[in-house]
């Protein structure tokens, strides 16, 4: 278990990780953390570069596809540090929320709910 998850467990959040099979491919995608408390699947990424942020946020569409839960999944990227503000900014367009790493737990996290 992960530092992230067992923070969200501390709080009463239910977390666990989806197992993807897809036709036609060998073997299964397995999910980062999925919180079924709030409907926030995330990809955790081991730096906030450019890099990795693009791919995190290629992982999540692609998981995303293949995930049916109810309600509409939220998505968040889930970094050790802040992004630059152009990385922020890309991930806001895209309307996936961002949470970090800090000192004594998870900055952006618990998530707000979105609103209608």
């Amino acid at each position: 278990m992960t530092a992230f998850e067992k923070h969200a467990a501390a709080h009463g959040y239910v977390v666990h990780r989806f197992q993807i099979r897809v036709t036609g491919e060998r073997g299964a995608f397995l999910t980062h953390p999925y919180d079924a408390t709030d409907n926030v699947l995330y990809e955790a990424k081991g730096k906030a570069t450019r890099e990795y942020v693009r791919m995190a946020i290629g992982q999540l569409l692609d998981y995303r596809r293949h995930i049916d839960v109810p309600d509409g999944l939220r998505l968040a990227v889930l970094l050790p540090e802040d992004p630059t503000a152009d990385l922020r900014s890309l991930l806001e367009a895209e309307g996936i929320a961002l949470v970090t790493k800090t000192a004594d737990g998870f900055a952006g996290f618990p998530l707000p709910l979105a609103t209608a």
